[in-house]
């Protein structure tokens, strides 16, 4: 009986193989299907990545080493372009589109091994086919989560081994040099290991040394180039200065786009962070920073938690993931003999821990990435709770029927129908975003006008996110020079000590930096600039206003 029992497990695994392999198959036609239909996708952070990549396959060391945008995407970029020749923004969003629908089997295996195989599978259709928004952008995110997803998967296993928690470290080390956030996964996996593992606490200590050597191991890198670049040891610089920009007790908005002047000149903190790669870093100690100014932090970081949960999470939830909303009530509507607290505690922190840590920062969408696994293994198992209590209402007032099977089988069919059938039509419905095909259109045309004139040292002054003018131009971000936020006598005099040698100004500019309305407007009267090219806000033809000066050199 054992063996037959054997057998039939393994013929329900391969099963589940095949399923989702089917499943792959379609979560890869859905997001491709949403990538043509939501195009042109902003840039954000692609273009930063794009010039890492050129600066790899040129060997422009002294520009790849980038200390806000680390090395393992840039690089898998630059593979896929040098294998391909397809164009960089496409490798990007390719790689994401692949690795993203490549964590349903990971997400499979954490649901498998926390719950059961059902969930397992139900999860990853979840994953599969819900609206992919998040999943084709040009940022790291699906490639750094499909790293942080085996990580967790080894650490969720029900016989865990000391092999697979330092196998779990392992992944999450290296998905820090993908994203700086990993660290949070780093330090989760840890506490797994010292809650989790069966051992003496000596044993334990001794692990925790090793994963922390991992850690470095992988690290070492940026910590590397960080030391010889700063004269600091950093193996993860990045959010130290996040945590400057994002919480700042001055204005958001001068704090990074403000002028300041040091020995070295005039400078703004978004072009040493963005475009020269955080090389210097914050002069102010980050303890005494928050030691001075603690209360203000405080009601700060009480503020982005309250704007996450009365906001933030519901229209995550709502435009993208509308099953947890449901199936997360049925979830927690068990026995407490029903809960794998052992494992599912684990689940709980990792979902908490990571919308706390992220209101340290900023509550953007995209950075509730790896908060999805969670919701999408909760969901499914309240799906499946769902099931087994209609099933114990069917055989309480229908004990004689023998129609059971057909009743739990109709409910899961039901619902996997519409959750189909309503992210299909929903991508069907997307469009790229409002004003953005007709932004890429004037950017483009201005762009192929003003190439013959400019040189592959030409310096162009402009916001720069998220689609900054040079990026048209062809030319590395680290040639560009991103507009201050002053007067326009400053600005002028910052754009000649710069070195630049054409301004851009956009629309959409002036939400950030209002100064900049005389120089949209074509009003500027300084003999330092001259006017080139420019399309007014009152276009007849209702085209993109923007204005492109020359900077008449002295």
């Amino acid at each position: 009986m054992r063996g037959l029992a054997f057998e039939d497990g393994k013929k329900l695994e391969e099963l589940n193989w095949i399923l989702l392999s089917v499943l792959f198959i379609a979560g890869i036609f859905l997001r491709y299907y949403y990538w043509v239909q939501a195009s042109p996708l902003p840039l954000d952070d692609l273009y930063f990545y794009q010039g890492l990549a050129q600066a790899f396959l040129n060997q422009d060391w002294a520009h790849f080493w980038h200390f806000h945008f680390y090395p393992v995407f840039p690089i898998l970029m630059a593979i896929v372009h040098k294998i391909s020749g397809m164009d960089f923004e496409i490798c990007a969003r390719g790689l994401n589109l692949i690795f993203d629908s490549l964590s349903l089997i990971p997400i499979y295996l954490i649901g498998r091994e926390v719950f059961n195989r059902r969930v397992g599978v139900v999860a990853g259709l979840f994953w599969s086919l819900s609206y992919p928004m998040v999943r084709v952008i040009g940022e790291p995110e699906p490639v750094y989560g499909f790293f942080i997803l085996w990580a967790l998967y080894f650490v969720f296993k029900k016989e865990a081994k000391i092999k697979d928690y330092l196998l779990a470290i392992g992944f999450a080390s290296f998905a820090s040099l993908i994203k700086s956030e990993a660290s949070f996964f780093v330090l989760l996996t840890s506490l797994m290991l010292i809650f989790g593992l069966k051992s003496h606490w000596q044993k334990k200590f001794l692990l925790v040394i090793i994963a922390g050597v991992i850690y470095l191991a992988f690290t070492s890198p940026i910590s590397i180039q960080y030391w010889r670049a700063v004269g600091k040891f950093n193996p993860n610089p990045k959010p130290r200065t996040l945590f400057f920009i994002h919480n700042t007790i001055k204005d958001y908005q001068i704090n990074l786009y403000g002028l300041l002047r040091d020995e070295s000149g005039y400078y703004t903190i978004g072009q040493r962070v963005y475009i020269e790669g955080d090389r210097k870093a914050f002069k102010e100690s980050l303890f005494g920073y928050i030691r001075t100014n603690f209360r203000e932090l405080v009601l700060e970081y009480l503020g982005k938690l309250k704007l996450v949960f009365s906001y933030t999470l519901k229209w995550l939830l709502n435009r993208i993931y509308p099953p947890a909303m449901v199936f997360a009530f049925f979830y927690w509507l068990r026995r407490k003999k029903d809960f794998y607290l052992r494992k599912e505690i684990w689940l709980w922190l990792w979902g908490l821990g990571l919308i706390l840590g992220i209101c340290i920062y900023n509550p953007w969408d995209r950075f509730f990435y790896t908060l999805f696994p969670v919701l999408v293994l909760v969901s499914a198992r309240g799906l499946e709770q769902l099931v087994n209590l209609v099933d114990l209402a069917y055989s309480k007032f229908f004990p004689k029927t023998s129609l059971k099977q057909v009743l739990r089988w109709s409910i899961i069919s039901i619902f996997v129908i519409w959750f189909i059938g309503y992210n299909l039509m929903r991508v069907s419905y997307t469009r790229p975003a409002p004003n953005l095909p007709a932004i890429f259109i004037a950017k483009q045309d201005l762009a192929k006008w003003l190439k013959p004139q400019i040189t592959p040292q030409s310096r162009i002054m402009c916001l720069g996110f998220p689609e900054p003018f040079i990026y048209f131009l062809d030319l590395p971000f680290w040639q560009m020079v991103i507009l201050p936020r002053v007067n326009e006598k400053l600005l002028i005099s910052y754009a000649q000590e710069r070195k630049v040698d054409y301004i851009f100004v956009e629309r959409e500019d002036l939400q950030r930096n209002p100064f900049l309305k005389f120089w949209l407007s074509g009003e500027v009267k300084d003999s330092s600039v001259e006017l080139i090219k420019r399309i007014d806000e009152q276009d007849p033809e209702n085209r993109y206003p923007y204005a492109l000066y020359k900077v008449v050199k002295p």
